[in-house]
């Protein structure tokens, strides 16, 4: 009813009428000239700040090895990943390995993060079961809610084997130094 309302206003009707306008509209020439220079200077500098934002939980994570670091640490990774993608192109090489190393981090942490929330809910249901005596159900729960435990738990830890051997390799200031110098080599297609 309100997305009706909404639809059958005369905002949404002045809005239909501007947007029609804007889209008809010619719009004026643009030159290519001067492009590749701004691509020249974007790519490096965007990579280069998404880069040092994952690179700063180097400190944090030797401190504060805290799920909510690890969740940030993955959205930073996330950005990063997302920036080199968008720039693939413009290099000649370099990012690929880079790219396929944040999706390792990324699928590393998103599954230890799973875990985590999977286990606080087992917790949390295995707290709120009924005192008293048990229907068959509650006695299945009981014993199978421990068995779910310990199996996420040896889940979680195979997962974090596997971020904590790919997060060396990005701790070391020499390995990211070498990452770094990736983002000044690019390559303009077609020039």
């Amino acid at each position: 009813r309100s997305l009706l309302q909404a639809m059958n206003s005369d905002r949404f009707s002045q809005f239909k009428e501007r947007f029609c306008v804007f889209l008809t509209e010619e719009l004026p020439p643009r030159t290519t000239k001067g492009r590749g220079k701004l691509i020249r200077k974007a790519a490096p500098r965007s990579l280069r700040s998404r880069f040092e934002a994952v690179c700063a939980f180097v400190p944090v994570l030797q401190s504060e090895p805290t799920p909510e670091n690890y969740h940030a640490l993955r959205i930073a990774t996330k950005r990063f990943r997302y920036t080199a993608e968008f720039f693939r192109e413009v290099y000649s090489e370099g990012l690929e390995g880079i790219i396929r190393q944040c999706v390792s981090i990324q699928d590393a942490l998103g599954d230890v993060h799973d875990v985590d929330v999977h286990k606080e809910y087992l917790d949390q249901t295995l707290a709120n079961l009924p005192a008293g005596p048990d229907s068959d159900v509650e006695t299945a729960r009981r014993q199978a809610i421990p068995s779910l435990i310990s199996a996420e738990a040896d889940r979680r830890q195979e997962q974090q084997v596997k971020f904590d051997r790919l997060w060396k390799i990005w701790s070391q200031k020499k390995e990211r130094k070498r990452m770094g110098k990736v983002f000044g080599h690019v390559k303009l297609t077609g020039s």
